[in-house]
């Protein structure tokens, strides 16, 4: 419907059925209307792009060749309009009518096939569990405020000390070699025209329709074969220099045969044209994965063909006023040739000698804390330990985009090896602790204590607990061992069930007191417990119910009750005194891991609470199976509103989707829910919030 206009029209209408007839709109809304129908379209070819990316984890070895694949989709439509084009001259139909029935064949054609053979998000995320041995997020950038961290990110790798000066010469480089290739695609015609005078040998022998040829061929064999070929490579530096002396090769022929006026000889030139443009892309890409950690290469690949990209622009302009002034297309594209090709050369000898490309990616201090945190601890140095292999070795394999190299990973962090030396990690950097913040967590906890007393209410059932006291009916609360029979809790059970659906297996209650003993540490150090107490027949006190609390302001830096590897973290789990078994995924089963990641990573609870600001947090809040129904758990609760009301603070809980009517009757409403599924499996989990009184 966006057609051009009728030649046949004699005001200054346009026929949109190019006839006359029908609905006559005027060229400047023709204008406007056909620009929204490209840029429409250059959305949907994006997309289009990006469905490819769907299947990384079907062929994990051949990841370059599906990005190959997708960047060639641009080279392959580029011989649509000689399509087009002959399908007008052979029916007579016009442009409008015949964009129409393209929009029509695209519609239930293509849409359709895409629809089909695109895979699903939920497909995606299931092979690459399957792959990967560990569940995906399902959210890498969260929003704006992570669309900005992504930007920064990438900003300060291009920016990096290391490397700045060599990343602005690449940019530089890479537009200089841009343009002549651009040249040829947009001022093809005029300049076969200037090359063999008049037509430029006929209109179906033009300079432009064999460009498109000539790339549509490239995106069909070229593009694939050359991801076929980078997905040999073992590094991502291997293979460069290569294509660099290729670019340097390639403006070498376009300078000297450019304004040869011989159809043989401007084939081969399209053809090294088409050469150039594909290494280009090749190179930005394999540039991108060489000086970013894998979680940046996106983002960063983006950045680096935004710059080079703003830079081509500006020579570009320069082209176009240096053809306005000589009237000439050829002797700027011998210009542009020739300062690629010297550029491209210069860039060869300088990497040659000063040997530019890292061994590895840079890395910014939140990626090494990203790394290290896999591992249980906060340094590169400790995270080696863990994994018994040199820091080198380290950040070598935690900068391989290989999908086997990523799955070597996660078994080393999750293996028997790993989950003792994190433990002895732990006891290291707790007796390193000084005496200053020995005492500052001491003054900190007695200051809780003193500063919230049981009220009055709850004076004769509830006290003060600890991690020793608390620690039995807690887990097993939870876990729902022990013969008492009574529920557990949903979410623990959904996870630990992977292992075996025996509560009093003795492996299962081990692994859940490693997950849980740690969090009850931190709790009474860091927040308070509060504990009911009763008398059994026998005279003799023991806990019902338990609750894990913390007041405003005393939830870890990043929302959490304990940092994955910080200072709290190490000191429960050194406290607790053993290793984290629930992380052996050779005692646990790699089905409980996969739960137990995905559970971590899709609720986002510690983002949630940070964003959430200052409250009164529920970390745990457990009733032993013997008193279940007694309403110990609602006293517990009461007594945790009572000091938010003073402290005029609302109270925050996350629970499973099960138990949200409980609470939901003790005064709280559902902030948020999220399902989390493995294999089918899932979990429904929400946080809830009960608002302060005024």
């Amino acid at each position: 419907l966006l057609g051009g206009v009728d030649d046949h029209t004699t005001n200054n209408d346009v026929s949109i059925n190019g006839g006359g007839g029908g609905i006559m709109i005027k060229p400047s809304v023709e204008t406007i209307l056909f620009a929204m129908g490209v840029l429409t379209c250059d959305i949907g070819s994006f997309f289009v792009n990006v469905a490819f990316y769907g299947f990384l984890f079907h062929l994990p070895t051949k990841q370059a060749l599906i990005l190959a694949l997708s960047n060639s989709c641009f080279s392959c439509a580029s011989f649509l309009p000689i399509v087009v084009s002959g399908f007008m001259d052979v029916s007579g139909y016009t442009l409008p009518s015949v964009l129409l029935m393209y929009g029509v064949v695209i519609l239930i054609g293509s849409g359709g096939v895409c629809w089909l053979t695109v895979p699903s998000l939920e497909e995606y995320h299931s092979n690459a569990l399957v792959v990967l041995g560990l569940p995906i997020p399902r959210r890498t950038v969260k929003g704006w405020e992570g669309m900005k961290k992504q930007l920064v990110g990438a900003k300060k790798v291009l920016t990096h000390p290391d490397h700045a000066m060599f990343h602005k010469i690449s940019m530089v480089v890479l537009a200089m070699g841009w343009v002549p290739a651009f040249v040829y695609m947009s001022m093809a015609d005029p300049l076969g025209q200037e090359i063999f005078g008049g037509e430029g040998g006929g209109i179906g022998l033009s300079l432009g329709v064999s460009f498109l040829k000539i790339n549509t061929l490239f995106g069909f064999l070229v593009g694939p074969a050359c991801g076929v070929l980078v997905d040999k490579f073992q590094h991502p530096s291997d293979g460069l220099i290569e294509i660099c002396m290729l670019m340097t090769v390639s403006l070498a022929v376009v300078t000297l045969l450019c304004g040869v006026a011989s159809w043989m000889v401007q084939i081969v030139v399209l053809i090294f044209v088409c050469i150039s443009q594909t290494m280009q892309l090749l190179f930005a890409m394999r540039y991108a994965v060489l000086f970013s950690y894998p979680n940046r290469v996106g983002v960063v690949t983006g950045a680096l063909i935004f710059v080079f990209g703003t830079l081509s622009l500006v020579l570009i302009l320069l082209v176009s006023l240096i053809i306005v002034i000589t009237k000439s297309y050829l002797l700027p594209v011998r210009i542009v040739s020739t300062i690629g090709m010297m550029a491209w050369a210069a860039y060869v000898v300088y990497i040659k000698r000063e040997e530019r490309f890292p061994a590895s990616p840079t890395l910014l201090p939140e990626d090494e804390i990203e790394i290290a945190k896999n591992f249980g601890v906060s340094t590169i140095e400790d995270a080696a330990y863990v994994a018994d292999m040199s820091p080198d070795a380290l950040l070598k394999l935690s900068a391989s985009t290989k999908v086997a190299d990523l799955r070597r990973l996660s078994d080393i962090a999750l293996s028997g090896g790993a989950c003792e030396r994190i433990l002895h990690v732990a006891r290291r950097n707790s007796s390193r602790m000084s005496s200053e913040d020995v005492q500052r967590r001491r003054s900190s906890q007695i200051s809780i204590q003193e500063e919230f007393p049981v009220p009055d209410f709850a004076w004769d059932k509830v006290r003060k607990g600890c991690f020793e006291s608390s620690f039995d009916c807690i887990t097993t609360a939870f876990n729902g061992h022990g013969g008492f029979g009574g529920s557990n809790e949903p979410s623990v059970d959904w996870m630990f069930s992977a292992m075996t659906n025996d509560r009093d297996d003795p492996i299962r209650v081990e692994a859940f007191g490693s997950f849980l003993g740690p969090m009850l540490v931190v709790s009474e150090t860091y927040g308070m417990i509060l504990e009911v107490v009763v008398n059994d027949e026998s005279g003799r006190t023991n806990v019902a119910a338990s609750c894990a609390c913390y007041p405003p302001g005393t939830l870890d830096s990043d929302g959490s009750t304990m940092k994955a590897g910080g200072d709290r973290y190490h000191f429960g789990l050194a406290t607790y005194g053993l290793a984290p078994t629930f992380t052996n995924k050779e005692i646990t089963g790699e089905a409980f891991v996969q739960r137990l990641a995905a559970f971590k990573q899709d609720s986002e609870w510690d983002q949630r609470r940070k964003d959430y600001g200052e409250m009164w947090y529920i970390g745990l809040l457990g009733t032993h199976p013997k008193y279940q129904g007694s309403g110990y758990g609602r006293l517990l609760l009461d007594v945790v509103s009572n000091y938010a009301q003073e402290t005029k603070h609302d109270c925050y809980l996350e629970c499973s989707g099960p138990n949200i009517a409980f609470y939901k009757r003790c005064g709280y409403d559902v902030l948020w829910k999220n399902e989390i599924t493995i294999h089918g499996d899932s979990i429904v989990l929400a946080g809830m919030v009960k608002k302060y009184q005024a």
